[in-house]
């Protein structure tokens, strides 16, 4: 596995606090693997190996494991060095009841800097947060970029012809690219996802019509990069003669992003300086998600191409928002520390109109933040100061386009 240095390079300050490590995406993006990268560097900076206790709680060996009182027992059992700093690590703990408490414990009462992993957010929900008192701090990571891709497939020496289709119709969960024929990684994705479903979801929530929850997954999955309500999910639904609640349809989505399938993208208005939540959009944390629930082979490359723009920017660990200034529309807003950087994303923007109205709308915001467009056209079209990026070449290839 490649060593994925766009999340441990955020993580490494961290690795002798008494913060406790929460390493959040969704199934199969890697999480297992970043944490065994952790494991590797302190025993290369000389931590011994009696140090470490590593708890994969969906291995063989801990598959029955579901209650604190269990956990609490092995870890005690693992626990041998007393008089130097213990790392705890802990893989899946969503699959333990009442782990917060537990975790707690031994970072407050022992000598240990401790790390879990989760694929779902409920283990960052309202309980954890009161039970933890602040006391953690969240890495989400997503599956791979385009160019941890390319390193990956060196990595195997795998025939794989890649380049971006390749990357919009099968994604980046790390384990597709050991597979080279189509429906094999139709397989694996496709198990990944009712994975994600049953586990995830259904399991952990109280679902009462699974169907509606399996048919809002695909409304999701179909759409990302769109704007939509809950009022207009409801309006859709009863076309197709289903008829919900907007409550229902909110708990849902919820229930949808919590799984990590997708992250839900706020507005924030320019002129205000404040985030919106109303007419949020939805961005796959995989495309491969949007191949496998769609029925079509149909593909919006102007929201795909802003799907995958979203995931860099998130991967390189910037927030990111929709920006509104009066009726116009930002596709992104990227903000690190104290800059700030505006993005408009699209297919193509050779002909006049898509051309103009990519620019106007940067145009319109008159600060001095860096200004940028995104597309597929293989000819620089910068202008007065707005950078056109090629987005594969300008911008997914090189880590420092925006700043």
């Amino acid at each position: 596995m490649i060593k994925r240095e766009i999340y441990l390079n955020r993580i490494r300050p961290f690795y002798n606090d008494d913060l406790i490590k929460v390493i959040t995406g969704v199934r199969r993006s890697g999480k297992s693997f970043l944490m065994n990268q952790i494991v590797d560097e302190l025993l290369e900076s000389n931590v011994k190996k009696e140090q470490i206790i590593f708890i994969d709680l969906d291995s063989k060996e801990y598959k029955g494991f579901k209650t604190g009182k269990q956990l609490e027992k092995e870890i005690d059992r693992l626990y041998t060095n007393e008089k130097e700093k213990t790392y705890l690590f802990i893989d899946e703990i969503q699959n333990i009841k009442d782990f917060e408490e537990i975790i707690n414990a031994y970072r407050t009462s022992f000598n240990m800097s401790v790390f879990v992993t989760g694929s779902n957010s409920y283990l960052l929900s309202g309980e954890l947060i009161t039970k933890l008192t602040g006391r953690y701090i969240e890495f989400p990571i997503l599956p791979f970029t385009y160019t941890e891709a390319i390193e990956y497939i060196e990595q195997l020496k795998s025939p794989i012809e890649f380049n971006i289709q390749n990357y919009i119709i099968y994604g980046g969960l790390p384990k597709r690219f050991e597979y080279q024929e189509k429906e094999q990684i139709y397989q694996y994705v496709e198990s990944v996802t009712n994975q994600i479903i049953d586990k995830d979801i259904l399991n952990r929530a109280k679902v009462k019509n699974k169907s509606l929850l399996k048919r809002m997954v695909d409304y999701v999955c179909v759409n990302p990069a769109t704007t939509f309500s809950s009022a207009s999910i409801v309006k859709y639904l009863k076309s197709e003669s289903v008829n919900t609640k907007i409550h229902t349809i909110n708990r849902y989505l919820d229930f949808i992003v919590n799984s990590k399938i997708a992250n839900r993208c706020y507005r924030y208005d320019i002129k205000g300086k404040k985030v919106l939540k109303t007419e949020e959009k939805y961005y796959l944390s995989d495309l491969a998600f949007r191949t496998i629930r769609s029925n079509t082979n149909n593909i919006s490359y102007s929201n795909t191409l802003e799907n995958i723009v979203y995931n860099e920017l998130i991967s390189r660990g910037y927030r990111v928002y929709i920006g509104k200034l009066y009726n116009k529309e930002i596709d992104f807003i990227a903000m690190k520390e104290n800059r700030i950087a505006y993005i408009q994303v699209s297919y193509l923007i050779g002909s006049d109109k898509a051309y103009e109205r990519e620019f106007s709308a940067l145009e319109s915001i008159k600060d001095n933040h860096p200004k940028f467009v995104i597309s597929m056209d293989p000819l620089d079209m910068s202008r007065d100061g707005i950078k056109h990026l090629k987005l594969v070449e300008d911008f997914l290839l090189d880590k420092k386009s925006i700043f």
